[in-house]
């Protein structure tokens, strides 16, 4: 038996006297563009925000405020390693047992892994307490006199993380039911509190501490309209400790874990190269290797962001028991990505000295390190959907620890490079960028292909040759 029909086979079947799922499509199809529109609104909205606060802390609140602000989110985002990934699994479970109209399955879900972020959540405060507490005597002489802000940013940003961790099974109610516009909705409406209130708090006079208030206020905001607004989406959501089980709350620990490990991956690759270069060549060569990253990064996340929408997808068509549209969804998400992405990868190829040296000046362009960084990166953005496909097929687990191991090999070769050979910058930049493309170029397409039970060379095929045939024209009036 195919590996599809084996997953399609363990899928929660129909209770009895549930709904007749069949009469309704659960798989969001038809939200798709409202989904993405509304994605799209609120990254924009993010990347207004991450230029204009930064700017008014340092211009009306001084350097010193900037960077007790940058050290307090530095601080408590390690937090988020607690809740291991598994808030990424609600929605492919909420999306499951919707589609198989099994409603205490729903409840289940939700309530267990309800409980465990409630106590991930008493975690969190309990070091941001610890953490505020010991700020003052651990880096009293490098805070410019700003201790007792410090304490209580640290504290008042860890509460903020607290509370967006232990509300975050409405959100995945919200996003496991195919609302993305309401979630997003609500995300802007916080984004737009915190933001707002922000300026009028700068401009007021108020300090960072102030401001680090109005982030909580914006986050209790956030997860109490999600809460409303996914007991109106699923009215049968009931809230209650008597739902909780363990083996369901292990199952979905264990789904996140897999997915978290490539968030480790990246963290992995991403930091130590940048201190392994800071360390070798100076900040000011790292300032040079990061640019290109940084662009291409920004870019990928628009991929990133709208391949979330697949997981609760794929989840209520395996549900269904939809292999066909299983298959052809992983196909199209993945051709649109690549159409997104191609065309940025070519830009930057051949022009991309030219786009950062009007953006940073002469010193940052760096074609060849432009062109590494921009291949490695947005081939991996444009098989981002497939993974996300895998992901509502809880097909992961080996992806994870296949780019895991591509993390390990990058780090051994970049320190083998740069503390044994002396390699220069660009030496570096492909030994990051080969292990990323073996595994997006080969390996996870492969997986997927027998997942998906379709031949390799088909998947590829289909992929990517009309987005290659419809930029090559364009790639050839680069050249010329």
């Amino acid at each position: 038996m195919k590996k599809l029909d084996v997953i399609l086979e363990s899928a929660p079947k129909p209770v009895a006297g549930a709904v007749n799922v069949k009469l309704e499509d659960h798989s969001g199809r038809e939200r798709l563009l409202g989904s993405l529109a509304s994605g799209w609104m609120f990254q924009a909205l993010q990347l207004v925000s991450g230029f204009v606060l930064p700017r008014l802390i340092s211009d009306r609140l001084g350097h010193g405020s900037l960077g007790v602000w940058d050290f307090g989110w530095a601080a408590v985002s390690y937090f988020t390693l607690l809740q291991a990934g598994v808030v990424s699994s609600i929605n492919r479970y909420v999306a499951r047992y919707r589609a198989a109209g099994d409603f205490d399955g729903l409840n289940t879900a939700v309530n267990s892994v309800g409980f465990v972020l409630k106590c991930v959540a008493i975690v969190i405060a309990l070091l941001a307490c610890a953490v505020a507490w010991f700020v003052p005597q651990m880096m009293g002489s490098k805070l410019a006199g700003l201790t007792t802000e410090a304490s209580w940013v640290v504290l008042l940003l860890g509460l903020t993380l607290a509370v967006q961790v232990q509300g975050a099974v409405y959100g995945g109610v919200l996003t496991g039911y195919h609302r993305w516009a309401i979630q997003n909705g609500i995300k802007t409406l916080s984004t737009l509190l915190s933001v707002g209130g922000g300026i009028v708090i700068i401009f007021c006079g108020g300090g960072i501490e102030f401001l680090a208030g109005m982030m909580m206020l914006a986050e209790i905001f956030a997860r109490f309209a999600q809460r409303v607004a996914a007991r109106r989406v699923c009215p049968e959501l009931k809230i209650s400790l008597r739902y909780f089980s363990r083996p369901v709350a292990s199952e979905m620990i264990g789904f996140g874990g897999k997915g978290y490990v490539n968030v480790i991956a990246q963290m992995l690759v991403n930091q130590t190269s940048s201190i392994l270069v800071a360390s070798t060549f100076g900040v000011a060569a790292l300032a040079i290797f990061s640019r290109p990253r940084s662009l291409v990064r920004s870019l990928a996340n628009v991929i990133h962001s709208n391949a979330m929408v697949v997981v609760p997808m794929v989840s209520a068509m395996e549900g269904a028991g939809k292999v066909a549209e299983i298959r052809q969804l992983a196909i199209s998400a993945s051709r649109y990505a690549t159409f997104f992405c191609l065309p940025v990868m070519i830009v930057l190829c051949i022009l991309g000295a030219d786009i950062v040296r009007i953006w940073m000046g002469d010193a940052y362009a760096d074609q060849a390190l432009i062109s590494l960084f921009a291949v490695s990166g947005l081939v991996e953005a444009a098989a981002y959907p497939l993974f996300r496909v895998l992901m509502g097929l809880n097909q992961h687990g080996r992806l994870a620890l296949m780019n895991l191991a591509a993390a390990a090999v990058t780090v051994i070769g970049t320190c083998v490079a740069l503390l044994i050979f002396r390699a220069d910058l660009r030496w570096v930049g492909a030994i990051i960028a080969i292990p990323s493309l073996v595994v997006s170029l080969v390996l996870l397409p492969r997986y997927a292909a027998r997942a998906l039970d379709i031949r390799f060379g088909s998947l590829l095929w289909r992929i990517w040759s009309k987005p290659l045939l419809c930029c090559l024209p364009g790639a050839a009036c680069c050249i010329t």
